[in-house]
C-alpha cells in the first residue's frame, strides 16, 4: 500500500485491456492510448516515478502508441526480456532445440504458432488466421531457421489449440498460460512477470512496497501478487478483481491514468 507519495515508485502496466483498449491493440500496431493515461503518466515521471510496460507481447509487437510513449522500460515476452532506461538487463529467450520441436510439430499437425522476438514476429498459418502482411510466414522448419537468422525469440502464441500432446509438451518444456481450453501463451521455464518485475526494481534500487502493478488478465496474476499495491481493471475478469488492492475504471475508461491520480498525484 502507498505509504509515502514523495518517494520514487516503479509503475507496471499491462497493455492489452489495462493502457490500451484490445480493440486499439491491432496487429497493425496501430490505436492510441487514452490521454488521461498518456498524462497522469507524464505527471509521475515528472515527480521521479517510473513507468515500466510489463506486457506478455514480445517487443515487435508493441504498438506505436506503446514504442512512442517516452516510457521508462519495457518487459516484453512474458517477462523473458527487460529493458530500463534503455539498456537491455535481463533476455532469456526460447531455447533453440525447443524452437525446433514445437514448430516441427505444429506444422506437421497444422497448428497456427506465433513467434515473437524483439526484432522479428513469425507465424506458421495453416488456417489462414492472420490476414495481413504484419507476420514473416514459414511453412517448413528450415523456412523458420532461414527467417529466424541470428534473431531470437521470447515467446509462442497458440489459437484454437485441442492437440493434447502439444499442449503436454508445452506444460513439460515452458512456462505456460492458457487463456481458454484452446488460446495459450508459452516462453521460456522461469520466466514471469513478477520475476521481471524484481529484475527491475532491483535496478531502479525501488523496494517492493513502493511497487504498484495494473492488469486485467490471467497472466497478470503474478505480476499483481508480486506488487507491492495491485490495481485491476474494471474490466478484468472477477478473479483478477478479487485479489487486487484497488480496482480503478475499465481501459476504455482511462482506468490506468484515474488509478495514477488516485495513488501517486
Amino acid at each position: 500500500m502507498i505509504t509515502n507519495k514523495s518517494l520514487p515508485h516503479a509503475i507496471f502496466l499491462d497493455i492489452d485491456g489495462t493502457l490500451m483498449d484490445h480493440g486499439s491493440t491491432t496487429n497493425l500496431g496501430v490505436g492510441d492510448i487514452p490521454e488521461r493515461n498518456l498524462s497522469a503518466i507524464r505527471e509521475a515521471q515528472s515527480l521521479g516515478h517510473k513507468i515500466i510496460v510489463n506486457t506478455g507481447r514480445g517487443y515487435a509487437c508493441l504498438p506505436n502508441a506503446v514504442i512512442n510513449a517516452e516510457l521508462d522500460g519495457f518487459i516484453t515476452g512474458l517477462g523473458s526480456l527487460v529493458e530500463i532506461e534503455g539498456r537491455t538487463v535481463f533476455n532469456c529467450p526460447v531455447p533453440d532445440d525447443l524452437l525446433f520441436l514445437v514448430t516441427d510439430y505444429c506444422i506437421n499437425h497444422k497448428i497456427p504458432v506465433r513467434a515473437q522476438g524483439k526484432t522479428i514476429r513469425m507465424c506458421f498459418d495453416p488456417d489462414e488466421l492472420y490476414g495481413n502482411d504484419y507476420w514473416l510466414r514459414f511453412r517448413s522448419v528450415s523456412e523458420f531457421r532461414e527467417i529466424l537468422g541470428n534473431n531470437f525469440i521470447s515467446k509462442l502464441t497458440f489459437d484454437n489449440v485441442t492437440d493434447s500432446t502439444l499442449i503436454k509438451m508445452l506444460n513439460r518444456n515452458f512456462n505456460l498460460y492458457m487463456h481458454s481450453d484452446s488460446s495459450g501463451e508459452a516462453t521460456s521455464k522461469g520466466c514471469n512477470k513478477a520475476r521481471a518485475m524484481q529484475i527491475a526494481t532491483d535496478v531502479l534500487d525501488i523496494p517492493r512496497e513502493r511497487t504498484i502493478a495494473m492488469g486485467d488478465s490471467v497472466n497478470d496474476m503474478e505480476m499483481l501478487l508480486g506488487a507491492g499495491t495491485s490495481v485491476a481493471l474494471d474490466n478484468a475478469s472477477e478473479k483478477i478483481k478479487k485479489m487486487c488492492d484497488y480496482i480503478t475504471s475499465s481501459c476504455t475508461d482511462g482506468g490506468v491514468g484515474r488509478a495514477i491520480e488516485l495513488l501517486l498525484l
